[in-house]
């Protein structure tokens, strides 16, 4: 919504006050964090942690003051969660709560034992939501800050190291016209006015009856979860891509979604996708300096037919975002509990606007790594731009993929994206895309052209099988992660499950139906089946 039409949809249904309130509600998105949390304690999937050497130059008593400036012109990082007397989670406001910044002073040895344990969960019916810690050592100075996702977004972080920067140099800061305060209350005014209603009913149509999974198969069933990282430095510049995106009337952010849209289809075998995608949920020119959570997720739903080229397919996700963010007042967590195949498994972000400065106290800092948190996503691919190349990290769970399977998906993106900006001075069918490059597909061509063998026609594949088996029936026939089995024993069961299918009525050409992991039992029935005649 505008701020016209927020004005217009305010005036309609009721006269609002938005006076200073003691507590407030949770906004749709903060709800969907606080759900998800909730089902975790004591994780820090939702922490958004960073630890920063500063340069040798920082004076840090005078970086400890700008960090409580900084803390004082954002009062919303002091907002502390409850649940009120009908069982709602509301935040209640902590304006006046006092901020002190301490300087930890340590030696090297006793600051590298405790920088794993700096990222701690949060419990956010007990908690301060932000964490801010200086540290001294002899070697160097640090700057560790840790925001819960629920008061805190990507955009948030830009807002605040600005801020810092300012604060440190003797500026004053500029207070928040909209805090995330008034957000989350104008939301729940809108949220009873005709607007909902509408938005309601575009989200049901476009997203309500989907029946999509777009989860690629990975290959992997393990039962214990657990989550990596890869990233991929890619050989296309920023400016390459903003220009290509002006000549189709698109933006970076439709364009590399539609990217891993059709990636993903093609992932999927299918001429479609269903995935979520983000936002930073800022159209109201008020929120420009606001710290909170803003961010907005949306189901992205892409399909195409092969004769579509890639202008085309731009275009049709084009409409469909902007259709998206116009209507998200109906919150992604109401479209998931309408229609389950509507979820964030699968997520792409667009991270390219996301630019903060280097520099802290006028001295470069250098990002340190820290505990890695994960969301609990099982497919997140996000791409951001470092300098002015454009770098793709994908976060997995390493339960249903290999290193492998995520580093040929990435390679797999790279060269769509190619395909997708050439496409501004040449546009061309969806169908003739190739998804490795040239030279890797001469490659693949020549490991399957040779000389040419002679070889009884008259044999079939299950007959092959059984010579085989008849003159080595001790020799290993499989291996697959867990065991392995001989020909002669490969053959024994294959003959019994062929049975079986028989006795099922399964004869030549009948189709039979196999969903069964890359494991022993997978080769034994597509044996069988050959067996039984199918």
């Amino acid at each position: 919504l505008s701020p016209r039409k927020i004005a217009e949809a305010i005036g309609k249904e009721t006269e609002v006050s938005f006076e200073r309130q003691n507590d407030y509600p949770l906004s749709q998105p903060q709800l969907g964090i606080f759900a998800a949390c909730m089902a975790r304690q004591g994780e820090v999937a939702y922490n958004n942690g960073v630890l920063l050497q500063l340069g040798n130059g920082v004076d840090l008593s005078r970086l400890a003051k700008a960090c409580e400036k900084m803390v004082e012109t954002h009062p919303f990082v002091k907002t502390r969660l409850f649940i009120d007397s009908k069982g709602n989670p509301r935040q209640r406001r902590n304006d006046d709560e006092p901020y002190q910044q301490d300087i930890e002073i340590m030696s090297d040895t006793d600051f590298e034992q405790l920088r794993p344990q700096l990222m701690q969960p949060f419990y956010l019916l007990a908690d301060r939501l932000f964490r801010i810690r200086l540290f001294s050592t002899p070697s160097a100075a640090y700057l560790f800050m840790d925001f819960h996702h629920i008061i805190f977004d990507g955009y948030s972080f830009e807002v605040l190291i600005d801020d810092l920067n300012n604060a440190y140099n003797g500026q004053s800061l500029e207070s928040e016209e909209w805090s995330a305060f008034e957000v989350a209350q104008e939301e729940e005014i809108i949220r009873q006015s005709d607007a909902y209603q509408q938005a309601a009913i575009w989200n049901k149509e476009h997203f309500g009856k989907l029946d999509v999974v777009s989860l690629p198969e990975g290959g992997r069933r393990d039962e214990h979860v657990d989550f990596a990282e890869e990233d991929l430095l890619l050989d296309i510049s920023l400016q390459k891509l903003e220009e290509a995106c002006s000549q189709m009337g698109v933006t970076p952010n439709v364009l590399t979604t539609t990217v891993f849209g059709y990636l993903l289809g093609i992932y999927s075998h299918a001429q479609e996708s269903l995935f979520a995608t983000i936002y930073n949920g800022r159209k109201d020119i008020r929120t420009t300096r606001t710290v909170g959570m803003l961010v907005k997720t949306l189901p992205v739903h892409v399909f195409w037919q092969q004769q579509h080229t890639v202008r085309d397919l731009l275009q049709t996700v084009r409409q469909q975002l902007l259709g998206s963010m116009s209507n998200d007042l109906y919150s992604f967590r109401e479209l998931n509990a309408l229609n389950s195949c509507v979820n964030s498994h699968v997520l792409f972000a667009w991270q390219g606007d996301l630019i903060s400065s280097d520099t802290i106290g006028g001295q470069p800092y250098r990002k340190m790594p820290i505990m890695k948190n994960a969301t609990g996503e099982m497919l997140v691919m996000q791409v951001f731009c470092q300098e002015d190349r454009l770098k793709l990290i994908t976060e997995y769970q390493t339960n249903l993929y290999s290193q492998l399977f995520i580093a040929r998906m990435m390679q797999c993106y790279h060269q769509l994206l190619h395909d997708f900006t050439e496409a501004a001075v040449d546009d061309k069918p969806l169908s003739v895309l190739p998804l490795i490059p040239a030279n890797e597909q001469a490659t693949l061509i020549s490991l399957g052209t040779g000389e040419r063998m002679d070889y009884d026609t008259t044999q079939t594949f299950t007959s092959l099988f059984e010579k085989q088996a008849a003159q080595t029936p001790e020799a290993t026939a499989i291996v697959d992660k867990d065991t392995s089995i001989t020909y002669a024993e490969l053959d024994c069961q294959s003959n019994i499950l062929a049975a079986v299918l028989r006795n099922a009525q399964v004869t030549t050409d009948t189709f039979v139906g196999l969903m069964l992991p890359r494991r022993i039992c997978f080769m034994t029935a597509v044996l069988a089946v050959f067996k039984a005649g199918g």
